[in-house]
């Protein structure tokens, strides 16, 4: 078999045997089994469209998107209508009057300059957009690594289950033999009892599997959404993944979701700061208003104002409050800067570990294929000697137990050939959607941006993606 081997199904193998199942394994797995497969593919897309945290992270991208609505209206105008009603009563001892007041005017604001604050903010909100959709790009990662790893698990406990029912089908028939031969005098009931002994270890070891099963089960219905009903083989994305360590790790550093985002984070903060050593700059604006006043007290009388000026503003001492927060964002600055090289160490850590599991894997792979073929000749050669009266059954039973261990191993290790591949993909920040080719509609993160980026008016938010 090639290291690149694909995790087989072992459904086929419990078919043809007579396994010993635990009522909790049976409930999960009880059903119409359908025609077509599941394919690894398939049930990732089916997550990448469904999974909850995701697309709670696509409605928070979309609402991070409107903070660069938000900073676009600092440099809109602002208009607004003001009116009022007031009545006046005055009395003496000479004479009593009222005067009643109605008021409507329209006026209005034009920044021209605010310290460059309002230019850098936008900027920063933009950044930020930049930011959210990295960190929407790494939790796309990890949801669908968690379900490659929750399809592996299915597919190997499946496997390992089948296995260990296959062999409990073969004890049982080794303790109905032993039975016959001694109830025609060729046995003892010491061989009887052997071979019951090694029958019960055996539906114990089968229910212990079949445990593990019911928990992959559980998981993937809570990584993928539903059940896991008939998977096909999954095999590894060689096609996709670096031929190297020191590519990868280069890929890496310019591509891996959390590393661009820390750069992200190290340029807001750098707008931060110019934010901050914008409150001791001078500020610009013009302004206008239009009044008219209505007089109904004594006589009626109409009155309208007009008033267009300009506003600048010089701050000198404040108490020193911008002067620190300038200080508190230089700070912060050196902080991400420091955050930033730390995210890379982790990643160039992530991706060597990532090659070192997958030579660790193909390793595995290769030394138990050749531990399976040799516990097989082992088999044949005790089931021979037996014939000849140079074995027992007992003998034969130890061998068939290293050989059932051996596949164990084996399948275990097709299992994690598949997943470190994958991880490998992870790591250098190519395990999404589009990458993958996975049959789905791709999440477009430029959509809702577009869409509000510059938006005047509107209460309702564009029809959102799910």
């Amino acid at each position: 078999m090639n290291p690149s081997a694909q995790i087989v199904g072992i459904e086929c193998l419990s078919m043809r045997s007579r396994p010993v199942l635990v009522a909790a394994s049976l409930a999960l797995l009880a059903g119409a089994v359908p025609a077509a497969a599941e394919t690894l593919f398939g049930a990732l897309a089916t997550s990448y469209a469904t999974n909850p945290e995701l697309n709670a992270a696509r409605a928070e991208l979309r609402a991070v998107d409107e903070g660069v609505s938000q900073a676009v209206s600092a440099f809109r105008p602002n208009v607004q209508i003001d009116a009022s009603v007031t009545t006046t009563r005055s009395h003496n001892p000479f004479f009593a009057d009222q005067t009643d007041r109605a008021t409507a005017g329209i006026s209005f604001e034009q920044p021209i300059f605010r310290g460059f604050r309002a230019v850098n903010a936008l900027d920063a909100t933009r950044t930020t957009v930049l930011l959210y959709r990295e960190r929407l790009r790494g939790l796309e990662q990890q949801v669908l690594l968690g379900g490659v790893i929750a399809y592996a698990d299915v597919m190997r406990d499946r496997a390992i289950r089948g296995l260990y029912a296959q062999n409990v089908a073969v004890l049982g028939d080794a303790l109905a033999a032993a039975e016959i031969r001694m109830n025609a005098g060729e046995g003892t009931r010491t061989d009887v009892a052997e071979a019951e002994a090694l029958l019960r270890a055996a539906e114990g070891d089968a229910a212990g599997v079949d445990a593990v099963l019911v928990g992959s089960i559980a998981s993937y219905v809570a990584t993928i959404g539903t059940d896991p009903d008939n998977l096909a083989a999954a095999a590894p994305i060689d096609d996709l993944i670096p031929t190297g360590v020191e590519l990868a790790v280069e890929i890496a550093l310019s591509n891996h979701p959390s590393i661009l985002g820390a750069r992200y984070n190290v340029q807001i903060a750098e707008l931060e700061v110019e934010i901050a050593e914008g409150d001791l700059l001078p500020t610009a604006s013009l302004f206008g208003e239009l009044s008219a006043t209505h007089n109904a007290g004594g006589g009626f009388s109409w009155e309208n104002e007009a008033v267009i000026g300009g506003r600048l503003t010089m701050p000198i001492f404040t108490g020193g409050r911008e002067s620190s927060e300038v200080r508190e964002a230089k700070n912060r600055l050196r902080q991400r800067e420091l955050l930033a090289m730390q995210q890379e160490a982790i990643v160039r850590a992530q991706v060597i570990t990532a090659f070192g599991q997958m030579a660790g894997a193909i390793g595995q792979l290769r030394a138990a294929e050749a531990q399976v073929a040799a516990m097989q000749r082992a088999l044949e050669a005790i089931e021979e000697e037996v014939s000849a009266g140079q074995a027992t059954q007992l003998d034969i039973y130890q061998v068939r137990r290293s050989l059932l261990e051996a596949r164990v191993r084996l399948v275990a290790a097709q299992r994690d050939r598949v997943v470190a591949s994958y991880s490998i993909a992870a790591a250098v920040g190519l395990l999404t959607a589009e990458a993958l080719g996975l049959p789905v509609e791709v999440y477009d993160v430029y959509a809702h941006y577009e869409a509000v980026d510059t938006r005047w008016f509107g209460l309702n938010p564009p029809t959102p993606q799910p």
